[in-house]
């Protein structure tokens, strides 16, 4: 089977997405599935075991649709598969429109929806187009599902939306433990106390502000036991990122809190390895399609998360729970985590294998549909 895969983000794009479609395409392959991957001039790696074609500079106009149409006929694949949204898309329509055109043209498509049901109105409705144009739909969170054939016009399209929940985007720590207490030396050299690793892009969903100022009022209070590890890039330009820098200095902690800036995705685990708790908060509480949380998770340290609004699907038994990203709520969550035992216990709660033999049963479906 040959699938075609169109994203506007690969590696080494800063964006979720790409990643998990990295990680996507390389099981596929592991299970014998030819992939071609369609994508934006930018990205693409050429020496992996898929064919690229970074052929896309611009994702609006005659000249996009042009572009994945030729590019298209000379693969000659089986399915189309699409990943929506990334960093390239912006606030383009046409790739809303994409599904469509290529049903017209005689193209079997399935779509992934990474987002939907915590999107703004307006957001959502730029969806809808591509369920309908789409033989299959894969959405990562039960609540996609739910949401959509709630809908008049999509009632009965609920046989073509697959749940199929997304794994960890980055790789698991392999590192022995004296190689683990090295890179906690490089980062925070003499330093034996408890470090805390905050891992993802900074931004209002991810509530960083509040640990900030959880950790100046404990140091006001002369009770902060330990560091923040920031595994990500924080700018001066971004509004919010540079809100948490402010407050990092406002309230003393340039010493109690380090920032990685971006690191391949090869280097995270380690790093996330070397901590001894994470801190994972979510403006809209914690969903499964959150792959900063499963990347922590892997690690085998406890973690303390925003309660999610939905039941997760997967058991999880490291976790502390709070129900409101309040300081009060966290500092009362880091004093319990003061005081239990934080040795590693890795649990496995995401399979890629089983991920990508999910996604062959769907192309295997739409493909000998004749009658889609």
């Amino acid at each position: 089977m040959r699938v075609a895969i169109i994203t506007g983000a690969m590696p080494l794009a800063k964006c979720g997405v790409g990643d998990y479609t990295d990680v996507l395409v390389t099981n596929l392959i592991k299970a014998g599935v030819e992939i071609d991957v369609i994508t934006d001039v930018k990205y693409g790696e050429s020496d992996k075991s898929y064919t690229l074609h970074n052929v896309v500079k611009k994702w609006y106009g005659f000249s996009f649709f042009s572009t994945i149409l030729r590019t298209l006929k000379n693969i000659k694949c089986d399915v189309v598969h699409i990943q929506y949204p990334t960093i390239s898309y912006k606030g383009f329509v046409e790739i809303n429109l994409l599904p469509l055109i290529l049903r017209l043209k005689g193209y079997k498509v399935v779509y992934t929806l990474h987002e939907y049901s915590q999107r703004p109105f307006l957001s959502r409705v730029r969806r809808w187009p591509s369920v309908l144009g789409s033989h299959n739909v894969i959405v990562v969170e039960d609540i996609f599902k739910k949401d959509l054939v709630k809908l008049p016009f999509f009632r009965s399209s609920e046989d073509k939306i697959e749940v199929i929940y997304i794994g960890a985007n980055i790789p698991k720590s392999s590192y022995s433990n004296d190689e683990i207490l090295n890179v906690k030396r490089k980062l925070f050299g003499d330093y034996d106390g408890l470090v805390a690793s905050y891992f993802g892009f900074v931004n209002s969903n991810k509530v960083l502000l509040v640990t900030i100022e959880t950790m100046g009022q404990l140091k006001k209070e002369n009770k902060l036991f330990f560091k923040l590890l920031i595994i990500s890039q924080l700018d001066l330009n971004d509004s919010y990122q540079n809100e948490v820098l402010k407050l990092i200095t406002q309230y003393g902690l340039t010493d109690d809190v380090k920032i990685t800036g971006f690191l391949p995705k090869e280097d995270v685990g380690n790093y996330i390895a070397c901590s001894d708790f994470g801190i994972s908060l979510f403006a809209n509480g914690l969903s499964v399609r959150n792959g900063s949380f499963l990347a922590l998770y892997q690690e085998g340290i406890k973690i303390i998360a925003t309660k999610p609004n939905e039941d997760y699907p997967i058991a999880l038994n490291n976790v502390i729970f709070i129900d409101n990203n309040h300081v009060d709520e966290l500092k009362n969550a880091l004093i319990k985590i003061s005081h239990i035992d934080l040795n590693k216990t890795h649990e496995q709660i995401t399979d890629w294998s089983e991920i990508a033999q999910k996604h062959i049963l769907v192309y295997q479906q739409v493909s000998a549909d004749v009658n889609k």
